[in-house]
């Protein structure tokens, strides 16, 4: 999208106006200022409301002369939680199309890798490409520990180098919680602010793992809980099961 679209030729020239004082009178005068990276950020906010303050980042491509907004992911982990529940009503689902349910399988083995081998918590981005559609997982640069995932301050960089190219949008951001209950953390509570989905896997040593999916109302400030169901396709039972039982015995009321 053209940056004509947020800014004028006259300001990208010359800058934004300010206001400031003449030192001789009471008069105010014109002063100008570069447009800086929050103003721009302000302005795409407008029209693309995850891209929030303190955890949106623009990377500026020198070769195409453009500049990429990342939606960027901090620290997600149950470190300093208590045992309640998340503060949050349950939120009617998006029309938007549903995240495959292969994409939250191909999660859960690799949060189950993690537990099973070293003990860890793992952190995700789901992302949907407009161009075709379809939707990816993307696993970032990290540190994780037991109760902690820490995202590398440079993802913004590597996503670019990665996938620069092509239309995506981050829908979702997953962590798991080893084999402690998916209940959202202070720290959760804390980096997960923008208007897009968010999700945990918990109770990994358990043979069905536990999962809350959620949101953040940026007009209430408030978290809300989202059924998994509306957010995710149906589980693919059908491809695994004979249903061969006999159950002409079953009367339906």
């Amino acid at each position: 999208m053209p940056v004509t679209n947020y800014f004028s030729i006259e300001e990208l020239e010359n800058g934004l106006p300010t206001k400031k004082k003449k030192k001789d009178d009471d008069g105010e005068e014109s002063a100008f200022e570069a447009i800086s990276e929050n103003a721009l950020r302000k302005k795409l906010e407008d029209d693309f409301p995850e891209l929030v303050a303190n955890f949106t980042q623009l990377v500026y491509i020198e070769k195409k002369n453009i500049i990429v907004p990342v939606l960027s992911a901090k620290k997600k982990g149950m470190v300093d939680c208590k045992e309640t529940s998340a503060s949050a009503e349950v939120s009617s689902c998006s029309k938007k199309k549903k995240i495959p349910f292969h994409i939250l399988a191909d999660f859960i083995v690799v949060a189950k890798d993690f537990s099973s081998k070293f003990g860890t918590e793992v952190h995700a981005d789901i992302y949907l490409d407009r161009d075709t559609g379809t939707f990816m997982l993307d696993i970032p640069k990290q540190v994780v520990n037991p109760v902690l995932c820490s995202i590398d301050d440079d993802n913004a960089w590597l996503y670019v180098e990665k996938y620069g190219d092509r239309n995506l949008i981050k829908v979702m951001e997953i962590h798991s919680h080893h084999v402690m209950p998916a209940i959202p953390s202070p720290v959760d509570d804390a980096n997960e602010r923008s208007p897009i989905l968010y999700a945990i896997v918990g109770r990994l040593d358990k043979f069905f793992p536990d999962l809350i999916v959620r949101t953040f109302n940026k007009e209430t400030q408030k978290h809300f809980n989202i059924n998994p169901s509306n957010v995710f396709e149906n589980p693919v039972f059908d491809d695994y099961a004979t249903y061969l039982s006999d159950i002409s015995n079953v009367e339906v009321e």
